[in-house]
């Protein structure tokens, strides 16, 4: 008899969660990346319109302002509508986000169409990932991703800062998700080896995994490479705890 044949799946939605300076969107870019090269269609969504990114992480990209998430936040959403507005960066990537100088124009407040875009995503792709700001008070988009992702990944710095954070953002939310069973990943980010690490989560409960800091990452932001493949050679251990993190979230069916 043969054998019959399983397909290895993510969790359609992942939220990346963060302190300001945590890092959390390069472990978004890379964790898209990563999942993209693992043959999957991938959306990858800026959420930032206080200080958009798709141009600082595709340099040589040009988001027409009639592609910015504010206009499709301030219209109705459907599926097609999302899917004209995502700019193509390889066959399995894809990226949607703001204008860079037309961000001011964003909606914030429109909960019903950040919630339609969230549903749309599903359908176009095979794993979306939400790059959430760090202040989900002022972005409902990002505030709905957190709520519906069926993973979070709560990246955070460890020092007094990134504690500081935790404590005033994600433990008013940990509980409610630990009720409802929804999955929480927490990871160190920029961990150094005089980084206070094992005294930050003493009070925070255990982190999954340690992002080391790689000064060949930060050198990626610099040069508009961040949205590249080079630091599987570069940040060797970033990428390993990338994949380790990638496949712990994968299922056989």
């Amino acid at each position: 008899m043969a054998k019959t044949a399983t397909e290895v799946v993510f969790p359609r939605l992942i939220a990346v969660w963060g302190n300001n300076g945590s890092g959390k969107s390069t472990l978004a870019i890379k964790l898209a990346i990563e999942l993209s090269e693992r043959g999957k269609s991938v959306i990858l969504v800026d959420t930032d319109f206080n200080a958009p990114q798709l141009n600082s992480w595709y340099p040589r990209l040009e988001v027409e302002k009639t592609s910015s998430l504010s206009v499709l936040l301030d219209n109705n959403v459907d599926t097609e509508a999302v899917a004209n507005k995502i700019q193509v960066i390889s066959k399995n990537l894809g990226v949607l986000g703001y204008c860079r100088d037309f961000a001011s124009n964003a909606v914030p407040g429109r909960a019903d169409t950040a919630q339609d875009l969230l549903s749309c995503l599903p359908e176009l792709c095979d794993v979306a990932v939400i790059d959430c700001q760090s202040s989900i008070i002022s972005d409902v988009l990002s505030f709905e991703a957190l709520s519906s992702a069926e993973v979070r990944i709560v990246a955070i710095t460890p020092d007094v800062r990134g504690l500081a954070w935790y404590d005033a953002n994600v433990r008013m939310m940990e509980e409610e998700w630990r009720n409802n069973k929804k999955t929480l990943i927490k990871a160190f980010n920029k961990v150094r080896p005089t980084s206070p690490a094992n005294e930050v989560e003493n009070v925070i409960g255990t982190v999954q995994y340690y992002l080391p800091h790689s000064s060949s990452l930060e050198d990626e932001i610099y040069t508009g490479e961040l949205g590249g493949t080079g630091h599987r050679k570069t940040a060797r251990k970033y990428a390993k705890v990338v994949n380790t993190m990638t496949m712990s979230m994968a299922k056989t069916i």
